[in-house]
């Protein structure tokens, strides 16, 4: 049973991923989207938005099967849905470049194992991530949090960056086990509620997008503790935490409040369909990127930025139904998700109660 607060969570972070890659993409932008403010502030929490909602889900669907089942289930829902759609990627680079030989193919399709960044990494990170918390759950609850914090603490000593995803895993996996634990910590979420708290979360959001990010960008930060100077490298991940940490509990108002008004149906609808907007957008903005006319008039880039974010939203929302329609296509590229799912949902509006 679905719950609809949590879809309404994903499908406004799948809203922010669709703007963020339209300003990154539309050309124009392409070379100096780190000092746009709309893609730095929405590129501080969204992924982290995603991986507190995940941790949610996962304390409810993990604790359901043994560990073997769950494994089984996560390796059809999430692992088999990032080989084909890198497979997708990867032969539309090559067919763009007028390379479409067998052996270049499985070349650079042997080099996206390796380094996902280059196809949809969220879907490699989620599969780890959901690997190790089925790992967790399959011990004492006691021993859980033992785990988490020790898998935790080896993505940020082991000196690896953008191979098998560690720069992301190493950065979002703490907001999984957030949220994993607000899911059944009622005190906390309750203190979460209050208009304190979202005061706040506002100030601090604001203090580091105006003070802090002209110094620093999201992507720059020292990745790892080792090697770096370690009193730097722990002040600006402090930062970072606290820039994203507030940047989702605004969201999480927000969505409370659209969630009681007629946009919580479109949400919800994204929400349901992330994993194949996801794949879908990714595609689309590699063509936009490459077709789309280069313009340096900033009122047009103004104009294209919405425009182009909202036909891909409908585009790959609309073709990502149409994939869950058919038996094969839902398997290899939505893990089994779509048309065939049951109908009941959790008539919670609250993301944030996560109620099991």
């Amino acid at each position: 049973m679905r719950n609809a607060g949590l879809d309404g969570l994903r499908g406004l972070a799948m809203m922010l991923v669709v703007i963020g890659h339209a300003i990154q993409f539309v050309p124009g932008y392409a070379s100096s989207h780190f000092e746009n403010n709309a893609f730095v502030a929405i590129y501080a929490f969204h992924m982290p938005l995603f991986a507190v909602v995940m941790g949610a889900v996962l304390r409810v669907t993990g604790r359901r099967l043994p560990l073997g089942a769950t494994v089984a289930r996560r390796v059809r829902a999430l692992l088999v849905p990032f080989l084909t759609w890198s497979a997708l990627l990867v032969a539309m680079r090559q067919a763009a470049g007028g390379n479409i030989g067998f052996v270049a193919f499985w070349r650079r399709y042997s080099s996206a194992m390796l380094y996902p960044d280059t196809t949809v990494w969220y879907l490699w990170f989620a599969f780890i991530v959901s690997l190790v918390f089925a790992f967790a759950g399959a011990m004492p609850s006691k021993s859980r949090i033992y785990v988490l914090a020790g898998a935790a603490l080896l993505f940020f000593v082991v000196p690896l960056e953008t191979q098998f995803a560690f720069e992301h895993l190493r950065w979002l996996f703490p907001f999984s086990v957030l949220g994993y634990y607000l899911y059944g910590d009622n005190r906390v979420r309750q203190h979460l509620r209050t208009k304190r708290a979202a005061g706040l979360s506002l100030i601090a959001f604001v203090a580091c997008f105006t003070a802090w990010m002209p110094d620093y960008s999201v992507y720059v930060d020292p990745a790892v503790i080792v090697g770096a100077n370690v009193g730097d490298a722990l002040w600006i991940w402090a930062l970072r935490y606290i820039f994203a940490g507030s940047g989702v509990l605004i969201a999480v108002w927000f969505t409370r409040a659209l969630m009681r008004t007629r946009l919580s149906v479109p949400l919800v609808a994204v929400g349901k369909e992330t994993l194949g907007i996801y794949g879908i957008q990714t595609i689309v903005f590699l063509v936009v990127f490459r077709f789309a006319p280069y313009t340096q008039s900033e009122a047009l880039q103004w104009l294209l930025v919405p425009l182009v974010a909202l036909i891909t939203l409908v585009v790959s929302f609309a073709s990502s139904r149409l994939i869950g329609l058919y038996p094969a296509s839902r398997v290899l590229l939505l893990g089994g998700r779509g048309a065939h799912e049951p109908k009941r949902v959790l008539r919670e509006l609250d993301p944030l109660p996560w109620t099991p």
